[in-house]
């Protein structure tokens, strides 16, 4: 029998309990809810303009009628002491509105920018105190609104982002426009994803609209950078699709191909050969890009190891390749995309060269040829045919000279390409290809220095895609960090200053009465009208 009283007691206590647990969470949730409107109500009510006004809203309004149904609820649940206290702020709220309203419609005159102390006016400042940041030359100052209050800002880690001080967004500076940037993203996306949309323009605009619906941090304007973007992304994605691996710029291609032919031995590439020939089945069939992605940081560790010495210590080869850890990524990338070809095979495993660096092969060697220095130029090649490295340079140096000789800048950007070219004894041109990846686009509606008058755009594929990873490798990264830091030292310093001390309140004691009206608050006014003047 005591065992059994015992169990009985023990559950009627665990019931108990769980009802009391109920009980205090539904009163938690209740004056939450409570919390919450009462702060809807000051938002509303501080609007209106007349004492009928809020008598009429506190008589009327269904959000009131929901706290007063709140109280009685907790009144139910026996927690008299929030009901009290909900009931008592609901009063408060009312009665010290009315009393500010009187205030403002005696004191203040012209809304709220002027007020009067007797017989003197002065004008009031309206703004919220508050702590934020403004660069004045060139440097980051904490401000006080409403004040000439600045403190310089000073931080290490805040300097390192000293680049991105006058970006507004996340998606836009100078240098980039922030429909290019949405383009630019929207087309990684369907690369990683494999997708294969329609060319049509229509779903180029509704692909970037559903793109950017959720990216508001990034600040579009729809109608306006959407439109700009499907523009934008529809040309390089078609462009993206018809280059093939000349979607890899020239001196990537150049760099990847150097390290491919002069700087690994031929069991390594026959050994890389198999293995990439076989990825590249495989990625016919299957989509895993983390296993792509495996397979080209082993490539890039390949050519880092090759590149070792240029990588650590420099030198006029990796000048002129321009060898560094980025180039050296973007290198493994076109090998990658060069050895998985499924008609690697068919041309003989022979790397493919662009139309322009072929050119401008064929022009020097005609120049030369016409200007009879073709036995200088063999006989200044053959002297360094034993060192890969310096015939490179050498061939270089010569295309150099030559593009300076007959104005041809604009090819610069295939000089390596055509150098390595040079070191063949001739080229199949069944290995050229022939891609346009450059194009000039119109109607956009946006305002960018990289728009041209008229809404026109110089799109060229291997710059775009450059500068915009360029851009979202380092720049958005440090722009976020920015952000981040800065916050962090406003929030110290608001904190440091406990600004919260300094917000002005009505004291519910106090009231305006005939003696504070006419006779302190003139008395006020006069002190105040000597020391700061008067409006």
């Amino acid at each position: 029998l005591v065992e059994k009283r015992e169990e009985v007691s023990g559950a009627f206590e665990t019931r108990r309990m769980q009802l009391v647990e109920r009980r205090n969470q539904r009163a938690q949730a209740l004056g939450t809810a409570a919390d919450r409107i009462l702060k809807g109500i000051q938002s509303r009510i501080s609007s209106l303009g007349s004492i009928s006004d809020i008598h009429g809203y506190f008589a009327s309004d269904l959000m009131v009628d929901k706290v007063c149904d709140i109280v009685r609820q907790l009144k139910e649940l026996d927690d008299t002491v929030k009901a009290d206290d909900i009931e008592s702020r609901l009063k408060s709220l009312r009665e010290d509105t009315v009393r500010q309203l009187k205030d403002k419609q005696e004191l203040f005159e012209d809304g709220e920018n002027v007020l009067r102390f007797g017989k003197h006016r002065f004008s009031v400042n309206t703004q919220v105190l508050d702590l934020t940041t403004v660069r004045r030359d060139e440097q980051l100052f904490l401000h006080l609104t409403g004040t000439e209050f600045y403190e310089r800002l000073v931080d290490e880690s805040l300097n390192d982002t000293r680049d991105v001080w006058d970006m507004d967004v996340v998606s836009e500076n100078r240098s980039v426009y922030r429909a290019e940037y949405l383009a630019f993203r929207l087309l990684q996306s369907q690369v990683a994803n494999r997708i294969s949309d329609s060319d049509k323009s229509t779903d180029a605009l509704a692909a970037v609209q559903q793109f950017m619906a959720t990216r508001y941090t990034e600040a579009y304007t729809k109608g306006v950078h959407d439109h700009d973007a499907a523009l934008l992304f529809d040309a390089v994605r078609t462009i993206h699709r018809n280059a093939g691996l000349l979607r890899h710029p020239s001196p990537v291609r150049a760099l990847g191909r150097y390290v491919w032919e002069h700087r690994l031995d031929e069991p390594t590439r026959q050994s890389l050969e198999s293995i990439y020939a076989g990825l590249g089945e495989v990625g016919k069939h299957f989509q895993d890009s983390e296993f792509n992605g495996t397979h080209r940081a082993k490539l890039t560790a390949v050519l880092a190891g090759a590149l070792r010495v240029e990588l650590e210590e420099g030198g006029s080869l990796a000048e002129v390749l321009d060898i560094n850890v980025e180039s050296v990524e973007a290198a493994s990338g076109y090998l990658f995309d060069e050895l998985t070809s499924l008609d690697r095979t068919t041309r003989k495993q022979q790397f493919m060269v662009g139309h322009a660096a072929f050119q401008l092969c064929s022009e020097f060697r005609e120049y030369v040829h016409n200007h009879g220095i073709e036995k200088q130029y063999a006989d200044s090649i053959k002297r360094v045919a034993a060192d890969v490295d310096a015939t490179l340079e050498l061939n270089i140096s010569w295309l150099q000279g030559f593009m300076r000789q007959t104005s041809k800048s604009d090819a610069s950007a295939n000089i390596a390409e055509a150098a390595l070219l040079l070191m063949e004894k001739s080229v199949d041109q069944r290995r050229v290809l022939s891609i346009a990846t450059s194009q000039e686009l119109s109607g956009l509606i946006g305002t960018h220095p990289k728009v041209l008058e008229g809404g026109k755009y110089a799109l060229n594929y291997h710059e775009f895609m450059q500068r915009l990873g360029h851009f979202t490798r380092r720049t958005v990264p440090m722009f976020e960090q920015y952000h981040r830091v800065k916050s962090q030292l406003v929030d110290d310093a608001r904190s440091a200053m406990k600004l919260s001390e300094f917000q002005p309140r009505v004291l519910s004691t106090f009231v305006r009465n005939k003696l504070i009206d006419e006779v302190y608050l003139p008395l006020v006014g006069d002190n105040l009208a000597k020391q700061i003047g008067t409006a």
